[in-house]
């Protein structure tokens, strides 16, 4: 298994435990193990040499270990080319996060003109069943669209954007909110164009409870009985019951916390992104395919209103050939939640028609069974 990891200097903090937790997954570690190869653009500049002594000193460190013997664990590579060369998995961790400075419209041409750079080396040198994550700051769902729309060699359901991590961090406000402790409480679904509108709905959590079940004597039985008057069963419920109306409070929460630890640390966490990756690469490496639902930016079908052929967050599943896709049987608790959907879907097309995509040669919403057998081509 060859994993290639694009980064620059400010994603070195996360490399570390990155491959930590690589050496976690057991799927990695069967056969002849695995290989990374580490790519960073500005490596060479003068400004960067501590950044590429601390990058090889990661390597010697790694590669003594000798975990799958003489054969190396670590490379830095100095060409994209040598990065997505024979490479299985391509996670790319470059920071793209708006300037100040910048417009709607130059951040995204930014973003989508470094995409359609990697795109040309990968139609060229990239195996077909090259799978794509993207799991960096800035406009995922956008720049895994943009890679959709470059490449004509990847196939579309290989290239994903890295979502679960934004409800992470929404399941300790509410497990306070509600005192269902955290490991009996499940991820929250995310939608959205994200890295430019997201959704969260934490009233979709599923928990679990224990509930009493009582006997017939229940009813009929005195007070001062000692006898059993019924059995505790565990149940799977919904968590909207126990937070009517308090989304806007939540988010408002854990975006106040994230500032905080932003401050405190002086670099912007990381860890449920890297614990959401291990996630999906233990799903997606396994060699039958998993029937957990994920929230997961893939290409749509058109299911929930989501125009068919653009990267957009929502729970998903595996199919039979362990491609993801959208998991369509998902419930709304309200209308009120399927609205604020729409309207990210009506931004994040606005925002790729204003940087120049033809949204009409997208499929229309009727053609959505055209696409999906395409995409189990």
């Amino acid at each position: 298994m060859v994993i290639s990891i694009f980064l620059n200097s400010s994603e070195l903090g996360e490399l570390a435990y990155l491959l930590e937790e690589f050496l976690k997954i057991p799927c990695l570690l069967n056969g002849d193990g695995f290989y990374v190869k580490l790519f960073e653009q500005d490596i060479e500049s003068t400004e960067l040499q501590k950044d590429k002594k601390c990058l090889e000193d990661y390597e010697e460190y790694y590669n003594s270990l000798a975990i799958f013997g003489d054969r190396p664990l670590l490379e830095i590579v100095k060409s994209e080319y040598d990065a997505i060369a024979n490479c299985d998995f391509l996670i790319f961790m470059e920071d793209f996060s708006r300037n100040q400075t910048e417009t709607t419209d130059m951040w995204t041409k930014r973003c989508s003109t470094r995409i359609n750079a990697m795109a040309d080396i990968i139609n060229i040198n990239a195996k077909r069943a090259l799978r794509v994550i993207f799991c960096n700051e800035g406009p995922i769902c956008f720049m895994a669209t943009c890679m959709m729309e470059y490449c004509t060699v990847l196939i579309p359901s290989n290239i994903v954007a890295l979502t679960a991590d934004r409800g992470l961090s929404v399941i300790s406000a509410v497990s306070e909110k509600t005192g269902v402790p955290v490991p009996k409480i499940g991820a929250p679904p995310v939608w959205g164009f994200v890295g430019c509108n997201e959704y969260v709905d934490e009233s979709s959590i599923i928990f679990k409870a224990h509930i009493l079940k009582p006997y017939k004597r229940a009813l009929r039985a005195p007070n001062i009985s000692t006898l059993p008057l019924g059995t505790v069963i565990p149940e799977l419920r919904m968590m909207s019951y126990l937070l009517p109306n308090q989304h806007d409070e939540i988010i408002q929460l854990v975006t106040e916390r994230k500032k905080n630890i932003e401050h405190y640390l002086n670099r912007k966490p990381f860890l449920s992104r890297l614990r959401a990756l291990k996630s999906l690469l233990e799903l997606w490496c396994e060699p039958n395919p998993s029937d957990q639902v994920i929230s997961l930016g893939v290409c749509s079908n058109g299911s929930y209103g989501i125009r068919p052929g653009i990267v957009f967050s929502q729970p998903c599943i595996q199919d039979q050939k362990q491609r993801w896709k959208p998991f369509e049987n998902f419930s709304f608790v309200n209308d009120a939640i399927a609205l604020k959907i729409q309207e990210c879907v009506e931004d994040a097309e606005l925002l790729l028609k204003n940087i120049g995509f033809d949204m009409s040669s997208y499929c229309p919403l009727s053609d959505a069974s055209q696409l999906t057998l395409q995409l189990d081509k």
